[in-house]
């Protein structure tokens, strides 16, 4: 089996590492839920409680005083879970129930911007361009990486490092370079086939020189394509590539997260020049009504 004795790795290695976290998956996606619900409502009091409910069968506190209490964090959590906000206390929101009606605001606004909006102090973090270039940028990557893995989960090569050559596809039927350099000479961009290898007139060290590859990788090349134990190997490596799509999925997922916060960065500055716009107007009325 020449493939496997001349390739350095192959991507079965990135699985085998990746497969030993699988166990802690439904832990990792428990958690996601535990915190998801907690940045909704802007504490884990709620979850505590529940949690504390279903192992004692204890409901609320005996104490008038203590009950009172919880009943007023239980509204704060559940103003901030159903609005999106980030209250501290019930007289955050009522003073910001009031500052909507006096400037006659669209609280929708407010709740998509979480995060940047300040419940306490009425007030918009400004989103600085050199923070929102840095957002745009990771989502440029992780949109080439995830679209990059699933490429390489669908493709029906296998990608193999040589030793010398470096990464190459690799299939029954033809090989080719993994990476072709558009500035570099069009020798390099070199394909060779099961029919090329074949033929009688095919001199392995004569195209490799042309092709400027090693004598020795383009004899294992031609070899695999005929070897059961290299076809074995291949459709061993393309298994383990296809398992990496659920590892772009995953990414993709993390991608379209990253790119609905680029887009909350957008409408945290659309509603800050919303807001003094209004004040603006309300200013401007009652400047009105005084004269």
């Amino acid at each position: 089996m020449e493939i496997k004795n001349e390739s350095i790795t192959s991507l079965t290695q990135i699985v085998e590492v990746a497969e030993k976290f699988t166990p802690i998956l439904p832990i990792l996606f428990i958690v996601a839920i535990a915190l998801y619900f907690r940045g909704r409502s802007g504490s884990s009091y709620g979850i505590k409680n529940r949690l504390y409910t279903l192992l004692s069968g204890n409901k609320g506190f005996y104490n008038k005083s203590l009950s009172t209490r919880w009943n007023e964090q239980q509204d704060i959590e559940r103003f901030n879970a159903l609005f999106n906000l980030n209250a501290k206390s019930t007289s955050d929101i009522i003073a910001f129930d009031d500052w909507i009606k006096k400037y006659s605001l669209d609280i929708r606004r407010f709740s998509q911007i979480k995060g940047w909006f300040n419940t306490n102090k009425l007030q918009i973090r400004k989103a600085n361009s050199w923070y929102i270039t840095l957002v745009t940028s990771t989502v440029l990557f992780l949109f080439v990486l995830s679209l990059s893995i699933t490429g390489l989960g669908i493709s029906n090569s296998a990608l193999l490092q040589f030793k010398k050559e470096g990464w190459i596809w690799l299939n029954s039927t033809v090989a080719q370079p993994f990476y072709r350099n558009p500035f570099k000479s069009q020798e390099r961009k070199w394909s060779i086939s099961s029919a090329d290898c074949a033929e009688k007139e095919f001199n392995i060290k004569k195209i490799a020189v042309e092709l400027h590859i090693e004598q020795g990788t383009l004899q294992t090349i031609c070899n695999s394509f005929n070897d059961d134990e290299d076809k074995k190997y291949l459709s061993s490596v393309l298994k383990s590539q296809k398992q990496l799509l659920w590892f772009a999925a995953i990414l993709c997922l993390w991608t379209t997260f990253q790119l609905f916060y680029l887009l909350k960065l957008k409408r945290v500055k659309e509603t800050k020049d919303y807001l003094n716009n209004c004040i603006s107007n309300y200013e401007k009325e009652r400047a009105t009504e005084n004269k």
